[in-house]
Protein backbone atom coordinates (compact mmCIF):
# COMPACT_ATOMS: atom_id res chain seq x y z
CA UNK A 1 0.00 0.00 0.00
CA UNK A 2 1.06 3.66 -0.48
CA UNK A 3 2.69 4.98 2.27
CA UNK A 4 0.78 7.93 1.90
CA UNK A 5 -2.49 6.59 1.55
CA UNK A 6 -1.76 4.65 4.82
CA UNK A 7 -0.75 7.82 6.68
CA UNK A 8 -3.92 9.07 5.57
CA UNK A 9 -5.87 6.04 6.60
CA UNK A 10 -4.03 6.21 10.29
CA UNK A 11 -5.15 10.28 10.16
CA UNK A 12 -8.39 9.40 9.67
CA UNK A 13 -8.61 6.61 12.27
CA UNK A 14 -7.32 9.01 14.71
CA UNK A 15 -9.67 11.55 14.19
CA UNK A 16 -12.56 9.51 14.29
CA UNK A 17 -11.79 7.81 17.53
CA UNK A 18 -11.04 11.03 19.14
CA UNK A 19 -14.40 12.64 17.82
CA UNK A 20 -16.02 9.34 19.10
CA UNK A 21 -14.78 9.80 22.76
CA UNK A 22 -15.19 13.07 23.09
CA UNK A 23 -18.70 12.21 22.08
CA UNK A 24 -18.95 9.72 24.61
CA UNK A 25 -17.56 11.65 27.05
CA UNK A 26 -20.49 14.75 26.60
CA UNK A 27 -23.51 11.91 26.56
CA UNK A 28 -21.81 10.57 30.02
CA UNK A 29 -21.38 13.93 31.92
CA UNK A 30 -24.46 15.56 30.70
CA UNK A 31 -26.43 12.01 32.11
CA UNK A 32 -24.48 12.25 35.31
CA UNK A 33 -25.35 15.92 35.84
CA UNK A 34 -29.06 15.20 35.13
CA UNK A 35 -29.00 12.34 37.37
CA UNK A 36 -27.53 14.37 40.48
CA UNK A 37 -30.21 17.63 39.34
CA UNK A 38 -26.64 19.42 37.97
CA UNK A 39 -26.20 21.74 35.14
CA UNK A 40 -24.81 20.95 32.50
CA UNK A 41 -22.95 22.86 29.30
CA UNK A 42 -21.44 22.25 26.58
CA UNK A 43 -18.54 24.97 26.59
CA UNK A 44 -17.97 27.67 29.36
CA UNK A 45 -14.71 29.28 29.02
CA UNK A 46 -15.65 31.95 31.56
CA UNK A 47 -14.14 28.78 33.64
CA UNK A 48 -10.59 29.23 33.01
CA UNK A 49 -8.37 30.76 35.64
CA UNK A 50 -4.80 32.28 34.80
CA UNK A 51 -2.04 29.42 35.28
CA UNK A 52 -1.97 26.04 35.00
CA UNK A 53 -3.84 23.68 33.75
CA UNK A 54 -4.81 26.87 31.12
CA UNK A 55 -2.79 27.61 28.69
CA UNK A 56 -1.29 31.21 28.79
CA UNK A 57 -0.93 31.16 24.81
CA UNK A 58 -3.86 30.82 23.57
CA UNK A 59 -7.45 29.98 24.89
CA UNK A 60 -8.06 26.62 25.36
CA UNK A 61 -12.04 25.11 25.55
CA UNK A 62 -13.29 24.23 28.89
CA UNK A 63 -16.30 21.90 27.70
CA UNK A 64 -18.56 19.22 29.33
CA UNK A 65 -19.39 21.41 31.94
CA UNK A 66 -21.16 20.45 35.35
CA UNK A 67 -22.09 22.33 38.28
CA UNK A 68 -24.07 22.11 40.82
CA UNK A 69 -23.69 20.85 44.94
CA UNK A 70 -22.10 17.93 46.20
CA UNK A 71 -20.84 17.26 49.96
CA UNK A 72 -22.60 20.56 50.20
CA UNK A 73 -19.85 21.99 48.63
CA UNK A 74 -20.85 23.90 45.24
CA UNK A 75 -18.13 23.15 42.58
CA UNK A 76 -18.14 23.36 38.57
CA UNK A 77 -16.19 20.14 37.08
CA UNK A 78 -15.30 20.47 32.82
CA UNK A 79 -12.57 19.33 30.67
CA UNK A 80 -10.16 21.50 29.68
CA UNK A 81 -9.26 21.40 26.23
CA UNK A 82 -6.05 22.88 25.44
CA UNK A 83 -4.91 25.10 21.85
CA UNK A 84 -1.99 23.06 21.19
CA UNK A 85 -1.77 19.63 21.09
CA UNK A 86 2.14 19.12 21.68
CA UNK A 87 4.20 18.67 24.50
CA UNK A 88 3.37 18.00 27.90
CA UNK A 89 2.46 21.13 29.23
CA UNK A 90 -0.44 21.50 25.99
CA UNK A 91 -2.40 18.16 27.49
CA UNK A 92 -6.33 17.99 28.29
CA UNK A 93 -6.84 17.95 32.07
CA UNK A 94 -10.03 16.85 34.45
CA UNK A 95 -10.49 20.33 35.92
CA UNK A 96 -12.84 20.67 39.24
CA UNK A 97 -13.14 24.51 41.14
CA UNK A 98 -14.61 25.01 44.03
CA UNK A 99 -15.30 28.82 45.49
CA UNK A 100 -13.54 29.98 48.94
CA UNK A 101 -15.01 32.04 51.63
CA UNK A 102 -12.15 34.77 50.84
CA UNK A 103 -9.32 35.60 48.32
CA UNK A 104 -5.79 33.86 49.78
CA UNK A 105 -2.60 34.14 48.94
CA UNK A 106 -1.15 31.77 45.74
CA UNK A 107 -0.40 27.95 46.55
CA UNK A 108 0.49 25.47 44.68
CA UNK A 109 0.59 21.51 45.55
CA UNK A 110 1.98 19.16 43.28
CA UNK A 111 2.58 15.27 44.05
CA UNK A 112 6.65 15.43 42.48
CA UNK A 113 7.21 13.46 39.17
CA UNK A 114 5.80 13.44 35.61
CA UNK A 115 2.61 15.96 36.81
CA UNK A 116 4.66 18.30 38.38
CA UNK A 117 6.89 18.19 35.44
CA UNK A 118 4.35 18.64 33.15
CA UNK A 119 2.64 21.38 35.16
CA UNK A 120 5.48 24.22 36.05
CA UNK A 121 5.11 26.63 38.53
CA UNK A 122 2.37 29.33 38.16
CA UNK A 123 4.72 31.64 39.05
CA UNK A 124 8.35 31.02 38.60
CA UNK A 125 8.95 33.79 41.62
CA UNK A 126 7.49 31.71 44.09
CA UNK A 127 9.23 29.62 46.48
CA UNK A 128 8.98 26.18 47.08
CA UNK A 129 8.09 25.50 51.14
CA UNK A 130 9.68 22.36 52.62
CA UNK A 131 7.91 21.07 55.62
CA UNK A 132 8.96 19.52 58.11
CA UNK A 133 7.91 16.07 57.25
CA UNK A 134 10.49 15.01 54.80
CA UNK A 135 8.19 11.97 53.38
CA UNK A 136 5.80 14.64 52.29
CA UNK A 137 8.83 16.94 51.19
CA UNK A 138 9.73 13.71 48.62
CA UNK A 139 6.22 12.86 47.28
CA UNK A 140 4.94 16.75 46.80
CA UNK A 141 5.91 20.22 45.78
CA UNK A 142 4.71 23.10 47.83
CA UNK A 143 5.10 26.35 46.17
CA UNK A 144 3.70 29.91 47.45
CA UNK A 145 3.96 33.48 46.95
CA UNK A 146 4.40 33.29 50.62
CA UNK A 147 6.33 30.56 52.49
CA UNK A 148 4.97 31.12 55.88
CA UNK A 149 1.20 30.99 54.12
CA UNK A 150 2.32 27.43 52.86
CA UNK A 151 3.56 25.76 55.89
CA UNK A 152 0.45 27.27 57.64
CA UNK A 153 -1.81 25.78 54.81
CA UNK A 154 -0.47 22.93 54.81
CA UNK A 155 -0.75 21.04 58.37
CA UNK A 156 0.90 17.91 60.13
CA UNK A 157 -2.59 16.50 59.32
CA UNK A 158 -3.11 17.86 56.32
CA UNK A 159 0.29 16.40 54.90
CA UNK A 160 -0.87 12.81 56.70
CA UNK A 161 -4.13 13.15 54.39
CA UNK A 162 -2.45 13.83 51.01
CA UNK A 163 -0.22 10.81 51.74
CA UNK A 164 -2.97 8.66 51.59
CA UNK A 165 -5.48 10.17 49.31
CA UNK A 166 -5.41 10.31 45.49
CA UNK A 167 -2.80 11.76 44.05
CA UNK A 168 -4.22 15.40 41.93
CA UNK A 169 -2.28 18.48 41.68
CA UNK A 170 -4.41 21.43 43.35
CA UNK A 171 -3.55 25.26 44.02
CA UNK A 172 -5.16 28.19 45.26
CA UNK A 173 -5.92 31.02 43.37
CA UNK A 174 -8.33 34.22 44.81
CA UNK A 175 -11.14 32.93 45.91
CA UNK A 176 -11.00 29.60 44.20
CA UNK A 177 -9.42 26.61 44.95
CA UNK A 178 -9.06 23.79 41.90
CA UNK A 179 -7.89 20.85 41.62
CA UNK A 180 -7.06 18.69 38.61
CA UNK A 181 -5.65 15.37 36.96
CA UNK A 182 -4.78 15.15 33.22
CA UNK A 183 -7.17 13.17 30.68
CA UNK A 184 -10.63 12.85 30.35
CA UNK A 185 -13.23 14.09 32.87
CA UNK A 186 -15.45 11.45 33.85
CA UNK A 187 -17.63 10.95 37.03
CA UNK A 188 -14.98 9.05 38.91
CA UNK A 189 -12.44 11.52 38.34
CA UNK A 190 -14.82 14.49 39.46
CA UNK A 191 -15.26 12.56 42.12
CA UNK A 192 -12.02 11.73 43.05
CA UNK A 193 -11.00 15.27 42.61
CA UNK A 194 -13.83 16.69 44.42
CA UNK A 195 -13.13 14.33 47.24
CA UNK A 196 -9.51 15.58 47.69
CA UNK A 197 -10.82 19.42 47.51
CA UNK A 198 -13.52 19.33 50.33
CA UNK A 199 -10.48 17.73 52.83
CA UNK A 200 -8.57 20.47 51.99
CA UNK A 201 -10.82 22.94 52.00
CA UNK A 202 -12.46 21.76 55.78
CA UNK A 203 -8.64 21.17 57.22
CA UNK A 204 -7.86 24.68 56.29
CA UNK A 205 -6.92 26.17 59.84
CA UNK A 206 -9.33 29.11 61.12
CA UNK A 207 -6.63 31.42 61.73
CA UNK A 208 -6.08 31.33 58.13
CA UNK A 209 -8.97 33.76 56.87
CA UNK A 210 -8.76 36.28 59.46
CA UNK A 211 -4.56 36.51 59.06
CA UNK A 212 -4.05 36.03 55.36
CA UNK A 213 -7.71 36.36 53.71
CA UNK A 214 -9.50 39.40 52.33
CA UNK A 215 -12.55 40.22 50.71
CA UNK A 216 -12.34 42.07 46.98
CA UNK A 217 -15.61 44.63 47.99
CA UNK A 218 -14.25 45.08 51.50
CA UNK A 219 -12.12 48.55 50.26
CA UNK A 220 -11.66 50.05 46.51
CA UNK A 221 -8.13 49.57 47.44
CA UNK A 222 -5.22 48.56 49.61
CA UNK A 223 -5.44 51.93 51.50
CA UNK A 224 -9.02 51.05 51.95
CA UNK A 225 -9.85 55.18 51.94
CA UNK A 226 -9.98 55.27 47.93
CA UNK A 227 -6.03 56.95 47.30
CA UNK A 228 -4.10 54.79 44.81
CA UNK A 229 -2.00 52.28 46.57
CA UNK A 230 1.40 52.91 46.11
CA UNK A 231 4.32 53.41 48.53
CA UNK A 232 4.08 56.76 48.33
CA UNK A 233 0.63 56.78 49.43
CA UNK A 234 1.95 56.11 53.43
CA UNK A 235 1.94 53.13 55.43
CA UNK A 236 1.95 49.58 52.64
CA UNK A 237 -0.80 47.75 53.30
CA UNK A 238 -0.18 44.17 54.22
CA UNK A 239 -0.28 41.33 51.11
CA UNK A 240 -3.12 40.48 49.89
CA UNK A 241 -6.16 40.51 47.25
CA UNK A 242 -8.22 43.91 46.76
CA UNK A 243 -9.80 45.27 44.12
CA UNK A 244 -7.63 46.33 40.97
CA UNK A 245 -7.73 49.95 40.43
CA UNK A 246 -7.38 49.98 36.80
CA UNK A 247 -10.14 47.42 36.56
CA UNK A 248 -13.29 47.45 39.51
CA UNK A 249 -14.35 44.02 37.88
CA UNK A 250 -11.37 42.37 39.05
CA UNK A 251 -9.44 41.76 42.54
CA UNK A 252 -5.54 42.01 41.43
CA UNK A 253 -2.71 40.55 43.99
CA UNK A 254 -1.11 43.23 46.11
CA UNK A 255 2.65 42.07 47.16
CA UNK A 256 2.87 44.59 50.02
CA UNK A 257 5.23 46.61 47.99
CA UNK A 258 3.26 47.31 44.78
CA UNK A 259 0.77 45.44 42.31
CA UNK A 260 1.48 42.27 41.18
CA UNK A 261 0.37 40.96 37.41
CA UNK A 262 -1.77 38.69 39.34
CA UNK A 263 -5.38 39.11 38.88
CA UNK A 264 -8.70 37.02 39.60
CA UNK A 265 -12.38 37.49 38.85
CA UNK A 266 -14.34 39.59 41.04
CA UNK A 267 -17.60 37.16 41.67
CA UNK A 268 -20.92 38.80 42.16
CA UNK A 269 -21.83 38.99 45.70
Amino acid sequence: MNPFVLFGLILVTVVAVSAYRAIKTRSVMKQYARANGWAFKNIDNRQAIPGPPFSSLRPGVCQDVVSGTLQGQNFVAFEYEPPEKNGDQHRRAAVVVVKLPRFLPNLEVAPEGALARAMPHLNQTDAVVQLESSEFNDVFRVSSSIPKFGSDIVTPLLMQYLLGAPKIYWRIWGDSLLGWTLGRVSPSETLKILSVLVQVQRQIPGFIWDMYGSTASAALTPTGNGAAATPSAGVAPPAGWYVDPSDAQQARWWDGVSWTPRVAAIRPR
